[in-house]
């Protein structure tokens, strides 16, 4: 697979390569991988950067390691499923949905699975002195 059609290439190692992909293509390039034997997802990380949220979704097959990266708006952070190429992203999706405050549309289950009805909504998404600390 040519991995440079995903999207920009960001980093290589041995065994893994992260790809930069546009939101609007992000679900295309999912299938794209899905399509060309990547079989598993390792989990889904999230990040609030301040300036916006990224996602990344680990993908592998048994030769490589393939990192997604997409970022989203901090303002209305909502991203589409993945489990209809990855269903065992369902549970990655509902954690960076419970902790990042990510609306995740058509994940059947959005119930939280970590935390309780009296935890702080979203513990990972940084505050507002925090992001005019960093800027």
């Amino acid at each position: 697979m040519d991995f440079q059609k995903l999207g920009k290439i960001t980093a290589t190692k041995s065994n893994a390569i992260d790809i930069e992909v546009p939101f609007a293509s992000l679900h295309k390039q999912i299938a794209k991988l899905r399509l060309s034997g990547f079989y598993r997802i390792s989990t889904i990380t999230g990040i609030d950067t301040g300036k916006e949220i990224e996602i990344i979704y680990h993908i592998s097959n048994e030769i490589f390691t393939i990192n997604i990266k997409t970022k989203i708006s901090r303002n209305n952070p909502s991203i589409e499923t993945i489990v209809d190429y990855f269903p065992g992203a369902a549970l990655y999706e509902r954690e960076v949905a419970e902790m990042l405050g990510i609306r995740i549309k058509g994940n059947l289950k959005p119930k939280n699975i970590f935390l309780d009805d009296a935890s702080p909504k979203a513990p990972l998404r940084k505050k507002k002195n925090e992001i005019n600390l960093k800027n």
